[in-house]
């Protein structure tokens, strides 16, 4: 086979998986029952000391990745992790981590879950950067702070 067929062969057999990824996607949503929704909001963040709500390096380099550490918890059987959405404006890191729950269901389980999260952060100026993590304690909006010193 020529390295042009093998490419083509390729690129067909990667739209063919992705194709079947979309319609797996969309059948997992199709599963709810009749006056079911999902509804995302701030995810429940852990509140700890130890370790820390958010858990990140005193020192980080510039331009170089370094890790956040966060854990939400899941509180019953019908909610999951939605997504952690990063914006990062100069010195301000904003992690936005959200939760997706099952409204109007009749079978969720009670089963509490904690899920840990890292989520990977560049700041490509030095000083000192402020880590803004936005979910929620106790129902209500919180946003947890955490500075790290960007060096040179």
């Amino acid at each position: 086979m020529t390295p042009r067929a093998t490419c083509l062969v390729l690129t067909v057999m990667r739209k063919a998986a992705l194709l079947a990824l979309c319609v797996l996607a969309t059948a997992c949503d199709s599963w709810l029952s009749p006056g079911e929704e999902w509804v995302e909001w701030p995810a429940l963040i852990l509140v700890s000391d130890d370790p820390p709500t958010i858990d990140a390096p005193e020192t980080a380099p510039r331009a170089t990745p370094f890790d956040v550490r966060f854990s939400t918890i899941l509180s019953h059987g019908c909610m999951e992790h939605a997504q952690n959405r990063l914006v990062v404006d100069g010195l301000n890191v904003h992690i936005h981590s959200t939760q997706r729950e099952r409204q109007n269901a009749d079978d969720c389980t009670q089963a509490v879950r904690i899920t840990d999260h890292v989520v990977p952060v560049t700041v490509s100026v030095a000083g000192t950067a402020t880590i803004h993590l936005h979910g929620r304690s106790s129902g209500a909006g919180t946003v947890f702070t955490r500075a790290v010193t960007i060096t040179p």
